[in-house]
């Protein structure tokens, strides 16, 4: 959590919360993940988390 920023559909693909509602459609799910309200008004955000990087699985 941080500092209010203004949002864009790049940013907000970066964010821990994001996901893709449709094929061209990011919606955010910062509700559906912790049960929070995110308490920020649209194209505003200060409860950005930067994703983790997935893992690559070897194969042997």
């Amino acid at each position: 959590m941080g500092e209010m920023t203004k949002t864009s559909v790049k940013y907000c693909r970066k964010c821990k919360y994001s996901y893709n509602h449709s094929q061209t459609e990011i919606m955010c799910g910062y509700y559906s993940k912790t049960g929070l309200r995110r308490g920020c008004p649209i194209g505003m955000c200060d409860k950005f988390e930067k994703k983790g990087r997935k893992r690559k699985v070897k194969l042997k």
